[in-house]
């Protein structure tokens, strides 16, 4: 597996290769660009990356041109951006060309190692529904008369149980399908991996239109044990669809109505906002995809979570000013351990230093 870093701080690439074991993570294959144009030749020349990690803002361009040229070229490279730019307008951008992450550069490394094994998750489930798609187109041709005889799968009828949230009933006509199968003597393992390429797009396409990881679904070490052998019979076939169905239920029940989820999520932030928060662990916590939670809650409130924490910061930070603590105690309870970084986000959010804005309300008070 490749991935590919770029940076034009050559110190920040340096600092991602010695912190990240990327062997352990499964990587035999790296590449370190500093330009934009260095990157665009080492997709042409050396292959693409299955993952890359890169800045927004660098000479000739920016992270968000080079991740475009890589979509508009067909390129799957699952990406990460790692930038200072606390943009929304940048992560906006960034979630439309399908970005797995966007992080910013001082949160903590293990933010961007997670960040890498959710892609590398990604990349996995690609994988293996591309396999299925190759095995399928290889044995299309088999037998063109029996394969007019295969039961069409009720794609459509089954989306609509499945939202319903019912488990019972699609299952029933899933083994009600599997039956008809093996009656028109098409349960070999090439009707079976039709059936189950089509099954497996429908519990995908589900989940992700809820905004929900679809790697979910291979989430618990019994699934790759069931999805192995879904294709040995009809019997096996019906134990991997029990199982992944009633993984999609629940998760599709749990992220059900987005705007009850995005106002815990907000009331989570309103109590824990002097914590370090990642995004990351507010997906897990509320089992939706990174993505769809960066998505949803600034469609909602109009404002990207680490934007929305830093307002519940300064704004706590103004409150312990007000009480005549200094400028430290001031960042320590609003949840800054950086005094340099809350001074520079306390002028830009509110037009003057954390100083001035001290012997302003000194100044207010004794007049």
């Amino acid at each position: 597996m490749k991935i590919l870093l770029f940076d034009d701080d050559k110190s920040t690439i340096d600092m991602l290769l010695s912190t990240i074991d990327w062997e352990s993570l499964g990587f035999d294959d790296f590449a370190a660009v500093y330009s934009i144009a260095q990157a665009k030749a080492d997709f042409i020349e050396n292959g693409p990356a299955d993952i890359m990690v890169c800045d927004i803002e660098a000479p000739g361009g920016t992270g968000l041109d080079l991740l475009r040229w890589v979509r508009e070229n067909g390129y799957g490279t699952e990406n990460i951006f790692l930038t200072n730019y606390d943009s929304f307008a940048f992560a906006s951008e960034a979630i439309k060309l399908d970005c797995v992450e966007y992080i910013l550069k001082m949160s903590p490394i293990s933010d961007v190692e997670n960040a890498v094994r959710r892609a590398i998750n990604r990349v996995s489930v690609k994988n293996r529904l591309h396999a299925f798609e190759e095995k399928a187109e290889q044995e299309k041709t088999a037998d063109a008369s029996r394969a007019k005889d295969l039961p069409v799968f009720p794609e459509e009828q089954w989306t609509a149980l499945l939202g319903e949230g019912e488990k019972g009933p699609l299952f029933q006509s899933i083994q009600s399908y599997l039956n008809e199968l093996s009656a028109a003597g098409c349960a070999d393992r090439t009707g079976l991996l039709r059936f189950s390429h089509a099954y497996l797009h429908m519990l995908v396409s589900a989940l992700e239109q809820s905004g929900i990881a679809a790697n979910i679904i291979f989430g618990e070490g019994s699934a790759v044990r069931l999805f192995s052998a879904a294709l040995d019979s009809p019997f096996h076939m019906l134990q991997w669809a029990d199982y992944s169905l009633g993984v999609t239920v629940r998760e599709l029940a749990a992220a059900g109505g987005s705007a009850p989820v995005i106002e815990q999520i907000r009331n989570y932030l309103d109590s824990h906002f002097t914590e370090k928060i990642s995004r990351g662990e507010l997906a897990s916590r509320y089992f939706l995809s990174q993505d769809y939670l960066s998505h949803a809650f600034s469609s909602r409130y109009g404002l990207t979570i680490p934007e929305y924490i830093n307002r519940k910061r300064i704004g706590k930070a103004r409150e312990v000013l007000d009480r005549g603590k200094n400028v430290t105690e001031a960042a320590s309870e609003a949840g800054f351990d950086n005094i340099s970084y809350f001074s520079t986000l306390f002028k830009k959010m509110t037009g003057e230093s954390p100083s001035d804005y001290i012997r302003r309300v000194k100044n207010t008070m004794q007049s």
